[in-house]
């Protein structure tokens, strides 16, 4: 049995994410009908959650949620980089990985957890395989008689180095997704 519940788990996922903190403690505040989280910090005295960084507070929401037995269904999670350290940005993507659930055809009506990470940084997306991500871009579309519009377009990646040789367009390879954040970097891609 686990003496703190479901704490445990998350604290442990918290401590292995963030350098410094030990110890995650939540206490009822009666008078306040308010709950106090304390982040244990290594050689400090506890922080109060009001005073750390919007980062830490993000992998801590995320980490609570994704522990919550109760929920289960599909998170969505824009821009995990926002306010976490790049070298910690890997270990998060894993940590995200572990504890979603893999969709299997015998899935079919069980509850499960699944996460929608939508980034722009390298170092989330090197933590991807492949077959985990989606691509999207902006296409103009042109309709006889409707004139033109821009919409969304998704498409799976192939972890290859070549350029798309795809002429429809329905898939794209890992050079034309460095290609992209190169754009971004001012660099050309490897």
């Amino acid at each position: 049995t686990r003496p703190r519940g479901i704490l445990t788990e998350i604290a442990a996922d918290l401590v292995s994410l963030i350098p410094g903190v030990v110890d995650l403690r939540v206490e009822k505040e009666e008078r306040n009908r308010e709950w106090r989280v304390d982040l244990g910090l290594r050689d400090e005295p506890p922080f109060s959650s009001r005073v750390v960084s919007d980062g830490t507070l993000r992998v801590l929401a995320l980490l609570t949620l994704l522990h919550d037995p109760k929920h289960r269904g599909l998170v969505c999670f824009e821009e995990p980089e926002h306010g976490v350290h790049p070298g910690r940005l890997k270990e998060l993507v894993d940590r995200l990985r572990a504890l979603t659930t893999e969709l299997t055809a015998s899935d079919c009506g069980k509850q499960t957890l699944q996460v929608l990470v939508n980034s722009h940084s390298p170092v989330v997306l090197s933590g991807l395989a492949a077959e985990e991500m989606l691509f999207a871009d902006m296409v103009t579309v042109v309709q006889p008689g409707a004139g033109k519009s821009r919409r969304t377009r998704m498409r799976p990646v192939r972890r290859d180095k070549q350029a798309s040789l795809d002429r429809n367009g329905e898939t794209v390879g890992t050079y034309d997704v460095e290609r992209y954040l190169s754009t971004v970097q001012g660099m050309e891609p490897s």
